[in-house]
């Protein structure tokens, strides 16, 4: 009885056996549709590329660049500095120049910021407060 159920009778098909062929169909349906597939993307991408080119609006560089420039910053203050294309001045050249004005206004005459006041230069009022002999107006803590 055992050796029945391992081994079916010669003569008996229906016992399950794989038929000796595979049906390659359904493989051959898909490698043809991946295959179109791999070729009909690339060139339709290749054609879409090829008309968003056609289309493309190319502004000139140079007109671009010069109304930049001519804007100006528009940005709100305190502006960043060191950037040529938005700031005309690096810091260190604007620290020079608060330099010369401060050294300029301490040495000239002119007329001081309030009503009634002038500006003389400091080597001028240290003079004239060394020849009034002036004491300082502060007082010693006690």
């Amino acid at each position: 009885m055992h050796e029945d159920a391992i081994h079916p009778p010669a003569g008996d098909v229906s016992a399950g056996h794989e038929p000796a062929e595979i049906d390659t169909r359904p493989l051959r349906i898909t490698a043809i549709v991946l295959l179109l597939c791999g070729i009909a993307i690339p060139l339709a991408l290749l054609w879409l590329f090829k008309v968003y080119e056609r289309t493309a609006v190319y502004p000139e560089a140079n007109a671009v660049h010069s109304e930049v420039r001519s804007a100006g910053p528009s940005a709100p203050e305190p502006r960043v500095q060191g950037i040529p294309t938005f700031h005309g001045q690096a810091p260190r050249a604007d620290m020079e120049q608060l330099r010369r004005e401060s050294e300029e206004r301490l040495n000239s005459y002119g007329k001081g910021e309030e009503v009634g006041f002038v500006r003389i230069p400091i080597d001028r009022a240290m003079q004239i407060m060394a020849e009034r002999q002036a004491r300082p107006t502060t007082q010693r803590s006690r």
